[in-house]
């Protein structure tokens, strides 16, 4: 049995998501959809990271814990999966096919 490593998430290629940010606020431009997404701190650092490189879930947990100085608990990791799910419906992340 082979086990299959956890998915990994990207910002979309074929399009691009421009990130702008005034002290705790960030907005987030997805050019081929037209939106424009208000995001929080959290929200912020976990596209910044996806920005980066492609990563799994526990991954960019312990980005986002480490850009914010905040815990890489069980609640972060919870919150982190949501998130990815919502980017995902939004089209600002995608699965990374490797």
């Amino acid at each position: 049995m082979t086990t299959q490593p956890p998915p990994r998430w990207r910002l979309p290629q074929d399009f691009s998501v421009a990130l702008h940010s005034w002290g705790d606020e960030t907005v987030a431009y997805h050019d081929g959809a037209g939106d424009t997404h208000l995001l929080g701190p959290v929200e912020a650092a976990a596209l910044r990271a996806l920005r980066r490189a492609p990563d799994d879930l526990d991954g960019l947990t312990r980005q986002v814990a480490a850009a914010l100085d905040l815990a890489p608990d069980a609640a972060l990791a919870a919150h982190m999966a949501a998130l990815v799910q919502e980017f995902h419906k939004l089209g600002l992340v995608e699965p990374d096919p490797r």
